[in-house]
């Protein structure tokens, strides 16, 4: 009984937050915008896909509908507010052939007296020079400059043997609590003999995978998970100092690693190389078999193989030999380039790359081979 009169109270909190995040939307909304409520699964990614028919617009979401302060963490229950692309927002649903019909709203979207968004028309073949985003990871690519900005430099979640061994971390908080978070005290374990000073920016995480390389089976490292941010206040001697947690993405607590923050947004200058050189995709950022364009993959190569930001790798399936089950003669199918990547941040050992380009499905163990220019 007090479980479900717990449950209820917290469903009318929940509506009534709804409603007032609708009720404050609605007063600066245009009059082409709806309000799509969040069910369970949903993306900003799928719900541009969905109603604006091209899930690059996921950031003007983000844009409009200000109080969501991660993309990536968005809740059922949570009013989006479904800003029309420039293209669409001029053209009523007459003009693009839907009949009077379409205007009843569609399940999950909430009647808000204002136009129907017309979902039937075709959006332009290319976004806008400004607005052009490649992935869900906020990647762009600018093919005639030769540059990649990366946006999400911090998540690329791998660090290398030697720079696990290498980390600091976290040694307590100022206030007893186990679970930590934006503006709370900690101590680290890095201090004057560290070279670190009063100002610097680090990125919490945690370790959550060894990584094996695929073929050799030789461990090349470990996935990390990212929790957060802080910021060196005080230095208190050769191997303690005093920060405080400025952004938080997940729970943190006494103990996790940390390391040297990287900046946002990160420009990448394509780079050519004379020297010739092999590989294997080794891991994936996300725990998925299939990758494709937009995906943050680990290679097997590094700063010791010559390997700079920027340069870019041929993904490509070896030629094989396949039985012919009319003849039985042993033919040779030869060798397919399936994919690219641009090499973001090398390690020592090992690199982080974005796959730039994929013909086929990519998967870990693919080979790779640096391109010469």
């Amino acid at each position: 009984m007090r479980k479900s009169f717990l449950n209820m109270v917290i469903a009318v909190l929940v509506l009534g937050l709804t409603v007032n995040l609708i009720a404050q939307m609605e007063e600066k909304l245009s009059p082409a915008t709806q309000v799509y409520i969040v069910k369970r699964g949903d993306t900003l990614w799928d719900i541009s896909a969905r109603f604006l028919d091209n899930a690059w617009y996921w950031p003007r979401l983000w844009e409009q509908n200000k109080y969501i302060t991660d993309p990536h963490m968005i809740f059922p229950g949570e009013p989006i507010a479904l800003v029309p692309s420039p293209a669409r927002a001029a053209l009523p649903a007459a003009a693009v052939g839907l009949p009077a019909a379409a205007a009843a709203p569609e399940e999950g979207l909430m009647p808000t007296g204002v136009e129907e968004l017309p979902l039937g028309e075709e959006m332009p073949a290319e976004l806008p020079k400004e607005e052009m985003v490649v992935s869900p990871l906020v990647v762009e690519l600018e093919k005639k400059e030769g540059t990649v900005y990366y946006s999400r430099m911090g998540s690329a979640g791998f660090i290398s043997l030697e720079e696990l061994a290498a980390a600091g971390l976290i040694l307590g908080s100022k206030e007893e609590k186990l679970m930590l978070g934006e503006g709370d005290s900690v101590y680290l374990n890095l201090g004057d003999a560290s070279g670190i000073a009063v100002g610097d920016k680090f990125t919490i995480y945690t370790v959550s995978k060894k990584v094996n390389h695929p073929v050799t089976r030789r461990t090349m490292g470990y996935k990390i998970k990212i929790l957060g941010g802080l910021e060196v206040m005080e230095l208190n001697g050769e191997n303690v100092s005093t920060a405080t947690i400025f952004r938080s993405y997940d729970v943190i607590s006494r103990g996790n690693w940390i390391r040297p923050f990287e900046p946002s947004v990160k420009e990448i200058i394509l780079q050519g190389t004379q020297a010739g050189l092999e590989g294997y995709i080794i891991d994936s950022q996300h725990p998925v078999s299939l990758l494709g364009e937009g995906d943050i993959v680990h290679i097997d190569r590094g700063k010791v193989d010559g390997v700079e930001a920027g340069n870019v790798f041929t993904v490509y399936r070896p030629a094989k030999k396949v039985k012919d089950q009319m003849t039985g003669r042993r033919l040779q199918i030869p060798e397919e380039n399936v994919g690219k990547l641009v090499v973001l941040e090398p390690r020592e050992k090992t690199s982080t790359a974005l796959v730039t380009k994929s013909k086929k499905e990519l998967e870990i163990g693919d080979h790779i081979r640096i391109e010469v220019f």
